[in-house]
């Protein structure tokens, strides 16, 4: 059986909801060479890694971290539907020796209470839960003893003094018999914020109330607070800023902290002496001190044993200059819902000292797929350790023209980006490996990049009946193989099985446009989508061997670029009037998991490319992760060894972002995927059970009818956008066009050679 799909586009489809973008202070840069070897002196924390599955009261999957220290873990369970208007359910309380200890709170409550888990805190030995209970209309906010070996909570007290009659208490930090406490108040359907100084028996002593909203608090070393606040003040001009609350005498002082380099950062776990622990995005934990900006670096997660996928995809808990608490944030279907908590501790010295150092850069973050190839070397590679460098990734690389057209400026940083990874392959500094940069075309030369393709295509050396080699040869120009796609993602129009009369899987322009009027009421979903200037960058993607020389230079003076040009011509922008075609969409195939829960069962289907001239252009190959090794790497047996690690079948399985592009592997990857979307399926289709191997079948037809790349250097669209807007409103022909857009092209290509 068969289904229709009701996918939105997306290029940039690994870009995770949850994680911050984020630029770290301590970010490394290449002007220096880097070194080769790790020696004895080379920092190193080892990784403890606790999973903790579900409990006898818990689902750990809707759960979220509360607390932790050195020696605890204390975590709450979500609104569970099944206690009605009651909100919390369980307290998860792991202790230093991993103990997971489930207390049900709903057994200290009577029926008619309703009650929430706001959060706890520590004092001495002890650990008290703060629990806001709703009785007989009276709102209070109440301090239990947990007894996490019995599995009880003691009720102690409740906060007095406070004189809003609906507050809540989210945080609390003990300090000499007092507590500082912040402190939310409900006035008018809307949260206040303000801090509070409680006695060692909870009366409130002193209370400030603040003016903007509060993203995180610590104590100076004077025992005032430091807060980092939200100014909302302007809206067209919010930013963070950080003051220091002398709660006793009611004063508020905003610190000399630039709003700039708070503004660069998710805060992340805060001391109870006036630090900030960050996790940046260049793999690298550093401390601040929010009182004077003061930055210190702690940590480089490349010196460690924590797999680096799950770093990006984690928060920190808790964190020293020796200890670094990690909870792993669960975000795609095929991964575990247990808490995975990663501890790093200090160890004396490198395990690894000795070893060569291979470099590798990924051009956005670091997926699954690498962090496992990774790993997997680092543990058994006597010889060499691999080292991720950012400098390299859009993430943190800084170092071009900003425009106030953000469009520009995101396009001036790919062609400095560029740039600069050509300059140090030249110079010999570059890292020896490269990762999802195939849409930089212009890298695609022997000058900076090793042609695979050889050793790719000897038996001897590699088994290409082991992989959907189709997907490399999609990437091969000019017999040559210079970027590796390492997953199978892949796309086009679906539409009709009949939509095209032969065996081909693409429409010819005019077929095209016949199956849009006669089957889709005229209403091109391309257009109506997409819109003219997307729709031509996928034309001109998808065109790329037609288009560009064996020296990446544009040659558009051909009927293949007159045609794609004169069939985008008339579209207009997109629409924002509602219209799902069931008949033909432009869909993404690359993960299996989300694309069967997300397409109903439909027959007589099938995956074409998108429209060419001759009809004779498949389903597209999207570069989401490709693997290319720097010519200038004198490393390439160990750095193809790291292309072998990232094409095995142990290591293919753990991708949880993109289709495995090994065959075994995505058979074991179906089969998890079959059973997830099964549920999911019968849930919002109600369609009885969908466990059925056929659909596997047809999907993999789709990852094998794929014979298009789709790569550019985006620099070289916008140029072509700007220029053919004269031609779509028909104001000059096409053949005045064609001359300027090469030559404007062609010279920003020969200035980034």
């Amino acid at each position: 059986m068969k289904r229709s799909c009701n996918i939105v586009m997306s290029f940039t489809l690994i870009i995770v909801v949850f994680l911050t973008c984020i630029y770290g202070c301590a970010r490394k840069t290449s002007e220096v060479k880097s070194p080769r070897h790790i020696d004895d002196s080379t920092p190193w924390y080892q990784c403890k890694k606790n999973v903790y599955s579900d409990g006898v009261n818990c689902r750990v999957d809707n759960s979220s971290a509360i607390y932790a220290d050195k020696t605890c873990k204390v975590f709450y369970q979500d609104f569970d539907e099944n206690l009605s208007d009651k909100y919390c359910s369980n307290l998860i309380f792991i202790d230093s020796n991993d103990n997971v200890k489930d207390i049900d709170l709903s057994r200290f409550f009577k029926q008619d209470e309703k009650y929430n888990f706001n959060t706890c805190f520590r004092n001495g030995d002890d650990y008290y839960a703060i629990i806001n209970l709703t009785r007989n209309n009276d709102n209070y906010n109440s301090i239990y003893r947990i007894d996490y070996v019995g599995g009880m909570i003691e009720y102690v007290a409740d906060f007095v003094g406070v004189k809003n009659e609906v507050y809540y208490i989210d945080k609390v930090i003990s300090s000499d018999d007092k507590y500082f406490a912040h402190i939310y108040y409900l006035e008018s359907n809307a949260f206040k914020d303000a801090f509070g100084i409680f006695d060692k028996d909870y009366n409130l002593l002193h209370e400030i109330t603040v003016n903007n909203p509060v993203t995180k608090w610590a104590l100076t070393k004077e025992s005032k607070i430091i807060s980092v606040m939200y100014d909302r003040s302007n809206v067209a001009q919010s930013f963070l800023y950080s003051a220091v609350f002398d709660v006793e005498n009611g004063t508020e002082k905003r610190t000399s902290v630039s709003s700039d380099l708070l503004s660069k950062y998710n805060i992340g776990y805060t001391t109870d002496d006036g630090f900030c622990y960050i996790n940046n995005v260049d793999m690298t934990l550093t401390k601040m001190n929010l009182e004077t900006g003061k930055e210190e670096f702690v940590l480089d997660f490349n010196n460690s044993s924590i797999n680096l996928f799950e770093l990006q995809c984690s928060s920190l808990l808790y964190c020293s200059d020796d200890i670094c608490m990690l909870k792993k944030d669960t975000i795609y279907p095929s991964e575990s819902f247990d808490w995975t908590i990663n501890t790093l501790i200090k160890e004396d010295r490198n395990p690894n000292a000795g070893k060569q150092i291979l470099y590798v850069a990924p051009k956005y973050r670091l997926g699954s797929l690498a962090a496992s190839a990774i790993e997997s070397m680092n543990t058994t590679d006597e010889d060499t350790y691999i080292y991720v460098t950012m400098d390299y990734s859009t993430l943190v690389f800084n170092d071009y023209e900003v425009s106030e057209d953000s469009t520009v400026s995101q396009y001036n940083k790919m062609i400095a980006l560029v740039s600069k990874l050509k300059q140090d392959i030249r110079n010999e500094i570059a890292p020896d490996i490269i990762l999802d940069f195939a849409e930089y075309s212009s890298l695609n030369n022997s000058d900076y990049l090793y042609d695979l393709k050889s050793i790719v295509d000897d038996k001897s050396r590699f088994n290409r009946d082991d992989y959907f080699d189709n997907i490399f040869d999609a990437y091969v120009k000019d017999d040559k193989l210079y970027q590796l796609p390492v997953s199978a993602c892949v796309g086009g129009i679906y539409a009709s099985d009949m939509a095209v009369n032969d065996s081909r899987f693409g429409f010819t322009y005019d077929e095209y446009k016949e199956f849009v009027q006669s089957e889709c009421n005229g209403i091109d979903p391309l257009e109506h989508e997409l819109g003219r200037s997307r729709c031509f960058d996928a034309m001109v993607k998808n065109n790329y061997d037609k288009l560009y020389d064996t020296d990446n230079h544009l040659s558009i003076n051909n009927k293949t670029f007159r045609d794609l040009a004169n069939f985008v011509r008339d579209m207009n922008d997109p629409s924002d009037v509602v219209f799902n075609s069931k008949d033909l969409k432009f869909v993404e195939f690359y993960r299996i998991h989300f694309d069967l829960s997300r397409l109903l069962i439909n027959e007589n289907k099938q995956l074409y490319g998108l429209p060419s001239e001759n009809g004779n252009s498949g389903p597209i190959v999207f570069p989401l992760e490709s693997i290319g090794i720097c010519s200038s790497s004198n490393q390439f047996d160990r750095a193809f060894e790291f292309v072998r690690s990232i094409l095995s079948y142990d290591v293919q399985i753990k991708n949880v972002v993109c289709n495995p592009v090994n065959k075994e592997a995505f058979s074991h990857y179906a089969e998890e995927a079959v059973t997830y979307s099964n549920s999911w399926i019968q849930n919002h289709y109600q369609v009885p059970d969908y466990n059925d191997s056929s659909i596997i079948n047809e999907y993999i037809e789709y990852i094998c009818s794929a014979n298009t790349s789709y790569m550019c250097d985006d620099y070289s669209l916008l140029i072509m956008n700007e220029e053919l807007q004269p031609y779509y409103y028909h104001q000059k022909e096409i053949d005045e066009i064609i001359p300027i857009i090469e030559k404007r092209v062609n010279n920003m290509i020969d200035e980034i050679q």
